[in-house]
């Protein structure tokens, strides 16, 4: 008898029947356990003060314009500050414009915000609007000045003292004997025009005992870096000399470095900032600026943020507070400055300690800091 051959199907099918047995066998003898949850990568947050069952704060903030740099830099630090305190900072440009403003104004009390922090374009224009606010149970804090409202509350910054000091000090810093420049800021500005009087002011009142310390040209920019620079490069062709060249606003400045440069007159003209950016008090450091004026957008932005979140949280606040300044010189530059006849009432502090408080408002005025707001109050 001659065998058939085995067919594939013969061998297949008892290895399968096997193999579920075995299967069927195993799942019944073995523990069974829990199936573990899949693993995701988080990413943990610094802690913020929201509470628990409080409805988060939001803080319209309405702006001059939001293309300067330091606009730019206030937007940003005051969105990080409000996270860090739990609560939203929603930033509109007035783009300069009265009316462009009042809208977003009453745009950000008709959608309920818990507080509103504005930069007025005209302060004498911002009455109806507290009353708005008022209404609506929402505070009204104002940017740079006070209004003279009773239901407003206030964060003005010494701009006119300062720079009735500033004018002292670049005078001092070129021995009394200088042309000076200013570049300027928006006219009907508050900061604008008080910066642009107060260094006017004082240089007349010095010109008795200094007749040859001169402001000879001050021009407005409209806070834009390239107008400045169009200003400048009019100077350099205006003036032979320009011994000090002082600004209402560091980023205003920047471009005079490289043009200075260009015409080879880097060494001849002192250079005399204002605001704290970070860049600016680098420059101070490094000697290119001969001195600034600490604001600092970051630090400002957390001062207005907390300011706005404890007025919220109903903490005993002022009405007005100000916002805390500082003159910014190299040491050795301050002691000639003195030796030259500067009064010691007027201190500096170093570009390494301006530098630690603008790089970080939270320093100052984060979640961990116990601020006290008299301290701010002008007696």
């Amino acid at each position: 008898m001659v065998n058939k051959p085995v067919t594939s199907k013969k061998i297949l099918m008892p290895l399968i029947i096997l193999i579920i047995i075995s299967l069927l066998l195993t799942a019944c003898g073995a523990p069974q356990t829990a199936e573990e949850p899949t693993k995701t990568e988080t990413t943990i947050e610094a802690p913020t003060e929201e509470v628990a069952g409080e409805e988060k704060i939001t803080i319209g903030v309405v702006m001059l314009g939001l293309t300067h740099p330091y606009h730019v830099e206030q937007m940003e630090a005051g969105t990080a500050a409000a996270k860090a305190y739990g609560a939203e900072a929603i930033y509109k440009s007035s783009e300069g414009d009265l009316d462009t403003q009042i809208a977003l104004i009453e745009t950000f009390i008709e959608q309920g915000v818990d507080a509103l922090i504005v930069a007025p374009v005209n302060k004498d224009a911002m009455d109806p609007l507290v009353a708005k606010a008022k209404e609506a149970g929402i505070p009204f804090i104002t940017m740079y000045e006070a209004l003279d409202n009773p239901d407003a509350h206030g964060t003005p910054t010494p701009d006119y003292d300062n720079f009735v000091k500033y004018a002292e000090i670049v005078g001092a810093c070129l021995n009394w004997d200088a042309d000076v420049v200013m570049l300027g800021g928006l006219p009907g500005n508050a900061p604008a025009d008080n910066r642009k009087n107060g260094f006017e002011d004082r240089i007349a009142a010095l010109e008795s005992d200094h007749p040859n310390f001169k402001l000879i040209s001050y021009q407005p920019t409209d806070w834009d870096p390239v107008k400045a620079q169009n200003v400048v490069q009019d100077w350099l062709t205006q003036f032979s000399e320009i011994d000090g060249m002082v600004t209402a606003s560091d980023s205003l400045m920047y471009s005079a470095i490289d043009l200075l440069k260009a015409a080879g007159r880097e060494k001849k003209t002192l250079l005399f900032g204002h605001d704290g950016d970070v860049k600016a008090l680098e420059l101070v450091q490094d000697g290119t600026f001969a001195s600034d004026v600490l604001f600092g957008a970051t630090r400002l932005e957390w001062f207005l943020i907390r300011y706005a979140i404890d007025i919220v949280r109903g903490k005993d606040v002022p009405e007005v507070v100000n916002m805390p300044t500082s003159f910014v010189m190299r040491p050795e530059l301050a002691e000639q400055c003195y030796t030259n006849g500067l009064s010691k009432d007027i201190t500096f502090v170093t570009p390494e300690e301006a530098l630690e408080v603008a790089r970080n408002g939270a320093l100052e005025f984060g979640p961990d800091v116990d601020v006290d707001w008299s301290r701010f109050v002008t007696k």
